[in-house]
């Protein structure tokens, strides 16, 4: 298995950076072609579990013929949960509350001369406010765990894309380990997956699908290299992330954790370009050749 710091060794040299830019440039021209002719998703928003079932059949299928898995395993169950969780009405009550708080103390400095007062209630509004977002507001993004796809309400094409992402893991969890100092491999096959399938399967030419699976792995990829160059200047962004994930810890700052991420897509893009998309297939049967620098 290839650890995450194996990973960052292999794509963060001075070759690499000039494939990556020579290959962003190559999506970008594709990307804004894409755009021209389909610059909105325009299909319905998915609600109902059936239809979320139909898409993912059809996810399925895809990332099946891809991997050239057998259809009748791994069959997965799907969610449809909100993008938000909200506590039921204590939420809404703190945030009307705290958003009072800091709506009024604006006014008694702005129009009551009052600025002590109100300069105090907004700073505690704002404050409150802040913390509340940032612990309670559990956002809910597409995830996989046991043998459950998780889909937050989303246009049919973007759960077709998500769905097909998540698959991916599904797959790949009893050959990929998804712990903290593997999950740059675990992340980079499906992030590689369900681009490749998107960006190459006929079915989604010029589609939404495509646009976005475009754009996904350029911003997968910029970030990657904005790490690499930090990386060749002297000034490593990753060491400690990858310290924090040897230790299993999860406190990742958010920049460096993109930066990370895209490492983990481009390692497989790289090898896609070198050696074609059987290195999917090759990864998901133990093979890490193709990977490694």
């Amino acid at each position: 298995m290839i650890g995450n710091r194996r990973i960052i060794e292999c794509v963060a040299t001075k070759e690499n950076l000039g494939k990556l830019e020579e290959i962003i440039k190559q999506d970008l021209n594709e990307y804004r072609q894409t755009e021209k002719n389909y610059p909105k998703d325009y299909s319905r928003k998915i609600r109902k579990k059936e239809r979320a079932r139909e898409i993912l059949k059809q996810g399925k299928h895809f990332v099946d013929e891809f991997l050239m898995l057998n259809p009748d395993e791994n069959i997965p169950k799907i969610e449809i949960c909100k993008s938000l969780d909200l506590k039921a009405a204590g939420l809404y009550s703190s945030i009307v509350s705290n958003g009072i708080m800091l709506g009024g103390g604006i006014t008694l400095a702005a129009y009551f001369n009052q600025p002590m007062i109100g300069g105090v209630m907004a700073g505690i509004g704002l404050l409150k406010l802040a913390t509340f977002a940032a612990i309670k507001l559990k956002i809910q993004t597409p995830h996989y765990e046991k043998g459950k796809i998780f889909c937050t309400k989303a246009r049919e094409k973007k759960m077709l894309f998500d769905i097909m992402h998540e698959y991916s893991h599904m797959v790949s969890e009893n050959s990929l380990d998804r712990g903290m100092n593997t999950w740059l491999l675990y992340e980079g096959f499906a992030e590689g997956v369900s681009i490749h399938i998107a960006r190459n399967n006929p079915a989604f030419a010029g589609s939404p699908v495509k646009k976005r699976a475009l754009f996904r792995g350029i911003e997968m990829m910029d970030n990657a290299r904005h790490g690499i160059k930090k990386r060749l200047e002297g000034k490593d962004i990753f060491e400690d992330a990858v310290s924090q994930g040897e230790a299993g810890q999860i406190k990742i700052v958010e920049n460096t954790a993109f930066a990370m991420l895209g490492c983990g897509y481009s390692i497989f893009r790289l090898a896609e370009e070198q050696s074609g998309p059987i290195v999917y297939k090759e990864v998901l049967d133990g093979n890490y050749s193709a990977l490694l620098c």
